[in-house]
């Protein structure tokens, strides 16, 4: 039986044996080149996505690079067109809209930040830890635990 994607035998169902592992395991599942991997099923339909990925590891020299790297140079990769592009770029804009729980902007720590510091400094001061610090970056600002008394 040949496999849609790839041609070859050996690949029959391995799209579906990739998500499972992905769903079961998380990202720590996988090596970092079936991270992209993955993410290119979306924009590869009908094509082998491993030897992209495993290239695009090694061009970028990992998983953080390939997401992180500017378009016209992902683009400068056999194989890499628009909508690959959108899809790997696509994941860098996710994670940077995700701002912890300060999606507004506002470095001010809320009662969820306070008692998390509180219950961490605790747990650390058992383990013979000290807790410098607690810092809230946003894109509008910052906030010190340190600085305003919190620490």
């Amino acid at each position: 039986m040949m496999a849609k994607n790839s041609g070859t035998p050996g690949h029959d169902g391995h799209r579906q044996r990739l998500r499972q592992r992905f769903l079961n395991g998380g990202g720590d599942a996988l090596p970092d080149y079936e991270m992209p991997e993955l993410l290119l099923f979306q924009a590869m339909a009908r094509q082998d996505t491993k030897p992209i990925a495993k290239h695009l590891i090694k061009h970028f020299g990992s998983y953080a690079g390939v997401i992180t790297a500017e378009p016209a140079t992902l683009k400068e990769v056999d194989g890499i067109g628009d909508a690959t592009v959108a899809a790997i770029k696509t994941v860098q804009a996710a994670v940077q809209r995700l701002a912890h729980n300060h999606p507004s902007g506002d470095p001010k720590p809320s009662k969820a930040d306070i008692k998390m510091t509180k219950k961490a400094a605790k747990a650390d001061e058992k383990l013979g830890i000290q807790l410098h610090d607690h810092l809230i970056m946003t894109r509008d600002g910052h906030t010190s635990f340190k600085e305003i008394g919190l620490l």
